[in-house]
């Protein structure tokens, strides 16, 4: 597993024109995610983001879910053990007008069929 520091994720934010954003297999946490949600509101361009195997979790995921752009078309939480309480979290994030998601990967979750229904 990879790790970035705060101070590294805090860097993001002055990437404005980046259109995709990887960072698959680094371990963020709720503190990471956090960064990463601050870092995503200055990269008004951003249409793919791969946050797989970070280790969101539900905590994690709540943070970084509320920080995404409207311009993102693609998102991708594989591998991150979010389970249902993620879902209807996400849940909320599909139902307001941004972003208008055209790809959504979840899969290896945890996620149950309760959990499905909810998004």
């Amino acid at each position: 597993n990879a790790s970035l520091s705060l101070e590294q994720l805090s860097k993001l934010a002055d990437a404005k024109v980046v259109q995709e954003l990887k960072v698959d297999g680094v371990v963020l946490g709720p503190s990471g995610a956090k960064a990463l949600a601050e870092a995503l509101k200055s990269m008004p361009k951003l249409s793919s983001l791969s946050v797989s195997s970070c280790s969101l979790r539900t905590a994690g995921a709540a943070i970084l879910l509320a920080g995404l752009p409207p311009s993102l078309a693609t998102l991708r939480l594989r591998h991150n053990i979010l389970g249902d309480e993620a879902m209807r979290r996400l849940a909320a994030v599909l139902q307001s007008s941004e972003p208008l998601l055209q790809e959504l990967d979840l899969s290896w979750n945890g996620i149950t069929a309760r959990g499905a229904r909810t998004i």
